[in-house]
């Protein structure tokens, strides 16, 4: 696959890898062998946040009536999910902060999950804000965002935070190099990444497709990406208990 096939190039400066926080969840369920000290972080451009929905019509009005309603029946308030993947590490991620168990029903992708959602098949799910931007006028509403801060796209979705919850789960697109790529080759291409980002016509693009036009590189980004892994990591052994 692409991320292999990065991992086992040449650290020439002339193979580059674009992946999500996918990479990370697929190292801690084992799906891969390998981790991100396999590679050099070039730089974040960009990305979406997740937030959790329900159907419009349910009785949950609020994150706090929905943990309620958990926290009352535990292991019966239905997730639609998929299972090892991102929207199951953020759903879980929430759980934990929250306190509760929820009953984790696999569906697949997004089309999938709002389908188990407005089906009456599961109270709520993980969607990401574009995702939930072509999806809401089919009958879901947001109860948080699983974000820093709010969302613009979505303005009147409260943070998880806001709410009390101290959980951020986001899909950023990250840039990689294979391991030993000599470090000036790697500053020059996210210089060049950088410069590209700056762009109002770039920034412009990928906010109107409900994404964060953020950058990120050097030791602030190697910061978050750790961060980020060891959360995955504490999250993946709740999966195997």
């Amino acid at each position: 696959d692409g991320i292999r096939h990065v991992k086992d190039a040449a650290p020439d400066g002339h193979t580059l890898l674009l992946f999500h926080v996918a990479f990370l969840t697929a190292s801690a369920m084992g799906v891969i062998e390998f981790g991100p000290d396999q590679f050099v972080p070039v730089s974040e451009t960009g990305g979406s946040c997740l937030l959790y929905a329900v159907k419009s019509d349910t009785p949950y009005q609020s994150l706090k009536e929905w943990i309620d309603a958990a926290k009352a029946r535990p292991n019966t308030i239905r997730d639609a999910t998929n299972i090892g993947a991102i929207p199951h590490f953020s759903s879980l991620m929430l759980s934990r902060a929250a306190d509760m168990r929820l009953r984790y029903v696999q569906a697949g992708g997004g089309p999938a999950r709002l389908a188990m959602v407005i089906g009456g098949h599961a109270e709520g799910s993980i969607f990401a804000v574009p995702e939930y931007q072509n999806f809401k006028a089919s009958g879901i509403r947001a109860l948080a965002l699983l974000a820093p801060e709010r969302d613009p796209v979505v303005p009147e979705v409260p943070t998880a935070r806001e709410l009390g919850l101290d959980v951020v789960s986001c899909v950023d697109n990250w840039w990689w190099m294979p391991r030993g790529t000599n470090p000036a080759r790697v500053a020059a291409i996210a210089d060049v990444l950088q410069k590209v980002m700056a762009d109002p016509a770039v920034r412009s693009a990928i906010s109107n497709r409900g994404q964060r036009p953020t950058f990120l590189r050097d030791a602030e980004l190697t910061q978050k990406i750790d961060r980020t892994f060891s959360l995955i990591k504490e999250t993946s052994a709740t999966i195997s208990r």
